[in-house]
């Protein structure tokens, strides 16, 4: 287009919409030299130069800077306050907390605009521990909308000069200068340090079939390409990076409070490497030379625990090297390029001619590190054989990060291609809601490696729907399945810890997959040992075919199951057709099922001798107590296999009726707030089974007698399918994170089943899910005490 007669351009949109007009069109406008403005009159590109250069101030400078100001203001999250290490107190940095001990005592009008994507109570209780008596409630401002804060702001300070500290570019340092405020944006050095970023900040995109493709041509059209390693090549199956200061500190061998100290040290320095920042911690904690040694490389082995590729990107640095394309790898990291190239091997990642550290050069991304990979591209280019043609170097990076490997890798001439890293995939897409509710480490921990599983494929489709079955199913694994199964177990851990007891059951056949994922951490953890029970609610009924009071309720699911009197006896009693008596007109259901009394004690005594017989064998004692375990329940399978001598006590993933189970003494992990999980728990129980059918009765030897099994080979596959992934996921997530068995609530897994979408794997595995699903919800409601 010719835009030669073209004098501005004003961008008409709201301001944060603007934004991505604003990336289209800059370029062309700093070509032509035409003005370009927001609709509030702001110049975009020279306000967009102004903020792109905040890079860090001494606390001298900021002094000087807001001596000039009658009012400053600070975004609470991310800014006066670290990303959240611990949940109910926030740190401030210390850089802001002197700055503002300076600001009162200048008597400064001081604000703080609380992150509305984040629990407000621990925001504002951080700000009230400030200093006595806190912060004016009335200067602590809550986001009510894109414009309404800082015009009231404005309207609440007249003919004030404000200034307003702030790390979002739009919401936080474009927006307020559209109202007179002035910003400055804060930038941490240290630019992939976690921060949960508002959904409003975030580029919520439709899945592009041909992402990857394009990145393969992108590629294809350079001659050096650049990888961004964390978030991007490499990530942590952790929420944030802090956690791994968390997960120490937690794990014990370091002081109390190390987390909150090496994140402070860490923002402290300017570009430091690993071993600046523990002589500053030492000096800061009083270690002495040896501690200090040893809790670096505690932190390094922590962190190369944590690490994983991220396949489908690493997978394109061999296929870079294959079309002959120089391949570097560039990190803002404290580690230097020795130790990052041990985390690199360590991953399986290879195939880079070389790696630029921002510690081994002092300066990051934004500060001019690109320039060092312009320079080695350029003598890269200058060594080519004599023969080969000369033309500019073009170098392309790829990363995570909009603003440092994005905006910086533009200025310093390259092109750049966005991946984003499995974290914003999953906040812009539906998890946002998940990652906040989390509290304390381990609940984060689950969080994160749930996102590391289920979003490490930036290339892949994020509509579950559209995955192919077999994928869809890993992904139900991965995410729900398996964070539901270690957050249960957890629960178990510390329902066994509450009170003594010779075992647990794990009741066969929901029970499978939690007993796997038990007997994995049972002696690690001291626990109790664990048995694999086989029963089921007919074979554990025979247990008390003998009790007059059960027979109406036999008639009762006997008619859901569309059973007559014959089939009652046969089914549910274990009665013979050539035993049963025969039945006279005038002579009711229940009346016919009651002169069966020798035929129901014999089967009561032949269930019971069974049931001890097979106990014996699995090595239950007599008169002990155990934990049992089962899926969604009442507790029928469980109270009537109390006509045996043991102590039995219920622990349940949930019930459907939960006052049958308050009744009875058992305990629910999932609570009837956990309305969405509970509703779909058919889907679930599915997966929640074994590789046997279900148990029909048990002999008198002691054997389990099987029912036929109903399940088609590929039905079994899938689940099979299910239970490897599940299990694989627990082990991996109590491995290398849950060491010590902290709780995750259930509200965790609720979220994560809640945020990964309509999954409906059922619909593919069984022709006739919606009948099995009507039917069996229609026997819930008719038989409550199930």
């Amino acid at each position: 287009a010719d835009f030669s007669a073209v004098d501005m351009i004003i961008l008409t949109e709201r301001v944060k919409y603007a934004e991505a007009a604003y990336r289209e069109v800059h370029r062309i406008c700093e070509d032509n030299k035409i003005r370009l403005y927001n609709m509030y009159g702001l110049d975009e590109i020279e306000t967009h130069l102004e903020l792109d250069q905040c890079v860090g101030l001494s606390e001298e400078e900021w002094i000087k800077i807001t001596d000039a100001y009658d009012a400053v203001g600070f975004e609470a999250m991310d800014t006066f306050f670290f990303p959240p290490i611990t949940e109910s107190i926030l740190t401030p940095r210390p850089k802001y907390e002197n700055l503002y001990a300076h600001l009162k005592k200048q008597n400064k009008e001081i604000f703080f605009s609380l992150r509305k994507s984040y629990p407000e109570e621990p925001q504002r209780k951080s700000l009230g521990m400030l200093q006595a008596g806190g912060p004016d409630h009335n200067h602590i401002l809550k986001r009510d909308g894109e414009d309404l804060s800082f015009r009231k702001l404005k309207d609440m300070l007249p003919g004030k000069k404000i200034l307003y500290i702030g790390s979002g570019l739009v919401n936080e340092c474009i927006l307020p200068r559209c109202y007179g405020i002035d910003t400055y944006r804060n930038i941490s050095l240290f630019y992939d340090c976690f921060a949960p970023v508002a959904p409003d900040d975030l580029e919520c995109s439709d899945f592009d079939a041909e992402f990857g493709n394009r990145v393969k041509a992108a590629i294809d059209n350079v001659d050096v390409v650049s990888f961004d390693i964390f978030d991007t090549v490499l990530q942590r199956i952790l929420l944030t990076p802090a956690d791994v200061f968390v997960m120490m500190e937690a794990e014990g061998g370091v002081p109390a409070g190390f987390a909150n100290e090496r994140a402070k040290v860490e923002s402290d320095l300017k570009n430091p490497d690993i071993f600046e920042i523990y002589r500053t911690l030492g000096e800061r904690l009083r270690l002495n030379s040896e501690e200090i040694d040893r809790i670096r490389e505690l932190e390094f082995e922590t962190e190369k625990r944590v690490l994983v590729s991220r396949t489908a990107v690493s997978d394109l640095i061999g296929y870079a090297g294959e079309k002959g394309k120089t391949v570097v790898l560039t990190s803002d990291m404290y580690y230097p390029e020795y130790l990052m190239k041990e985390l690199l091997d360590h991953a399986g990642v290879t195939g880079y001619s070389k790696i630029f550290v921002s510690c081994d050069f002092r300066k990051n991304k934004i500060s001019g590190l690109f320039d060092e990979i312009r320079q080695f591209a350029a003598s890269s280019a200058a060594e080519a054989p004599d023969g080969d043609e000369r033309h500019a170097v073009r170098v392309l990076h790829i990363g995570d990060n909009r603003m440092a490997d994005g905006d910086a890798a533009v200025a310093a001439g390259f092109e750049t291609v966005h991946i984003p890293s499995a974290l914003e995939t999953a906040m812009s897409h539906g998890w946002e809601h998940c990652v906040y509710k989390a509290d304390g480490f381990n609940e984060r921990a689950l969080i994160g490696l749930a996102v590391a599983k289920a979003f490490a494929d930036p290339f892949e489709t994020f509509e579950i729907r559209a995955l192919p079955m077999r994928r869809r199913l890993e992904r139900y694994a991965d995410s729900v399945v398996g964070s539901l199964t270690a957050g249960f177990i957890t629960w178990i851990v510390e329902e066994i810890r509450r009170e003594e007891y010779d075992g647990v059951l794990f009741l066969a056949r929901d029970g499978y997959i939690p007993y796997l994922v038990y007997k994995y951490i049972e002696k690690r953890a001291g626990l109790p040992a664990a048995y694999y029970f086989h029963s089921s609610r007919k074979a554990s009924f025979h247990c008390i075919a003998d009790e007059e009071s059960q027979i109406e309720r036999a008639v009762e699911i006997g008619k859901q199951y569309e059973l007559d009197e014959f089939g009652t006896l046969e089914k549910l009693y274990g009665i013979n057709k050539e035993k049963m008596l025969p039945r006279y007109e005038d002579e009711t259901i229940f009346e016919y099922i009651r002169k069966h009394s020798e035929e129901r004690r014999r089967t009561a005594e032949s269930a019971r001798e069974g049931y001890l017989k097979y106990a014996e064998n699995l090595g239950l004692k007599k008169g002990g107590r155990y934990l049992a375990v089962d899926f969604v329940s009442t507790g029928t399978t469980l109270i009537q296999l109390r006509r045996l001598p043991y102590s039995l006590k219920g622990a349940f993933f949930g019930t459907s009726y939960e006052f049958a189970a308050i009744q009875n003494g058992f305990s629910c992990y999932l609570k009837c707030e956990n309305d969405t999980l509970l509703r779909n728990y058919i889907e679930l129980e599915t997966y929640y089974s074994s590789p046997e059918p279900s148990m029909q009765s048990i002999g008198k030897d002691g054997k389990p007698v099987f029912a036929e099994e109903k399940r088609s080979p590929e039905e079994i596959n899938e689940f099979l399918l299910v239970k490897n992934r599940t299990v694989a996921f627990a082990e991996e997530y109590f491995d290398k994170l849950n060491k010590g068995i902290g709780i995750v609530r259930s509200i965790i897994p609720e979220e994560i089943f809640a945020a990964d979408g309509y999954h409906d794997v059922q619909r593919e595995a069984y022709e006739d899910w919606s009948d099995k699903v009507i039917k069996r919800r229609e026997y819930d409601r008719l038989t409550p005490d199930r």
